[in-house]
């Protein structure tokens, strides 16, 4: 069984380094929007958990005059993005770049693979040389694919539908959607992880209701918050060091029931 400890995300270099992986999460669901059919779950715009990292999943492609599903992986064990096309097995460096020159280096492999991708690369930013620590990216990964695991146990446990659990790149959380049983029923509520955070800007385990439906304070478990009438949240670095922390954010998921 995973035994679960978290480590704090509180210092200036985490901060640096957390804006460079959120950048290259933008190239990658920037790429995969332009070749996805439009979803009213937004998954063009949000990218799967795989054993190394994020990734965007097979994405349909023409390359040159074939047809070819295209992998684009964020791999924090290697610190490459890596490519994955047909036959081809290729990579781009996360560390020492700037995002004009890693937004240059995947366009020009996408358009060697005879993947016709214009690009404004001014859109992804300058030329300024990007932050990028192999140690903090993976201690993110560490903790993410645990926090990825506990959300797939809460899951594991309920009899309702629920939605893949996916990473959105603009809001930088995990998200998931528990649905009501009842057929032609809106979506019963949220749950996630934001590295953000929903309240003074710290990363947090949260559970939402829809906006018409408000949530009873006294309900919720000790150390835990309302941010407003229909959102609960619960504080990551409270979390940081204590013996069984999944107990807690477990115990937090199913007040939301």
């Amino acid at each position: 069984m995973l035994k679960y400890s978290f480590g704090s995300f509180k210092s200036d270099d985490w901060i640096d380094t957390k804006s460079t992986i959120q950048k290259y999460c933008h190239v990658l669901t920037d790429f995969k929007s332009k070749f996805s059919a439009y979803d009213n779950s937004l998954k063009e715009q949000a990218l799967s958990f795989y054993a190394k990292g994020l990734t965007t999943s097979p994405v349909p492609v023409m390359a040159g005059e074939e047809f070819k599903p295209i992998d684009l992986n964020l791999n924090f064990y290697e610190h490459k993005l890596k490519i994955f096309c047909g036959e081809a097995r290729l990579s781009v460096f996360l560390e020492n770049q700037s995002m004009y020159s890693f937004a240059e280096e995947v366009i020009t492999i996408m358009n060697g693979l005879g993947i016709g991708c214009e690009c404004d690369f001014n859109k992804f930013g300058d030329e300024t040389m990007l932050t990028y620590s192999e140690e903090l990216a993976f201690k993110f990964w560490e903790n993410l694919y645990k926090i990825y695991f506990l959300l797939l146990q809460f899951k594991s446990g309920l009899q309702n539908v629920t939605s893949e659990i996916k990473f959105f790149t603009s809001e930088f959380k995990a998200s998931s959607v528990i649905y009501n049983n009842e057929a032609g029923k809106p979506g019963f509520f949220n749950i996630g992880f934001s590295f953000d955070g929903l309240i003074t800007d710290e990363p947090c385990f949260y559970f939402e209701y829809p906006a018409n439906i408000g949530i009873e304070k006294n309900n919720l478990p000790a150390d835990t918050f309302l941010y407003n009438d229909n959102t609960a949240v619960l504080i990551y670095n409270s979390l940081a060091g204590i013996e069984n922390p999944d107990k807690k954010v477990l115990e937090f998921f199913n007040s939301a029931l």
